[in-house]
């Protein structure tokens, strides 16, 4: 079943729509399975313009992991800075945050 962008999606940047396309394939069905055709498809951009973003997989993959990590970091840094009222609450906080993390990528087939 292909899964094509959120309408709200086609609104971003060609860049920023590739990126999200390609975090939802290579989370579900990883990186070596996704072919380079039908993340195009999905992301809703020309050939052209994939390459002229991302002239390889590699540099698709390498933006990927960096997009990955920045989402990760921005989404912990805001949960800590939310919970810094006393050191114990924040060690709290922070460890029920990496749990709901840890428990929000797990998938059951």
């Amino acid at each position: 079943m292909i899964k094509k962008s959120p309408p709200h999606a086609t609104k971003l940047p060609a860049r920023e729509r590739i990126l999200l396309t390609a975090h939802d394939l290579f989370y579900r069905e990883g990186i070596r399975a996704t072919g380079i055709d039908r993340l195009i498809r999905e992301a809703g951009v020309t050939k052209v313009t994939f390459y002229r973003h991302f002239p390889s997989k590699n540099d698709l993959i390498l933006a990927f992991l960096h997009y990955r990590h920045q989402r990760w970091m921005d989404w912990f840094a805001s949960g800590a800075e939310n919970s810094r009222k006393s050191p114990r609450g924040n060690f709290r906080s922070t460890w029920r945050m990496v749990c709901r993390y840890g428990l929000s990528r797990l998938r059951f087939y």
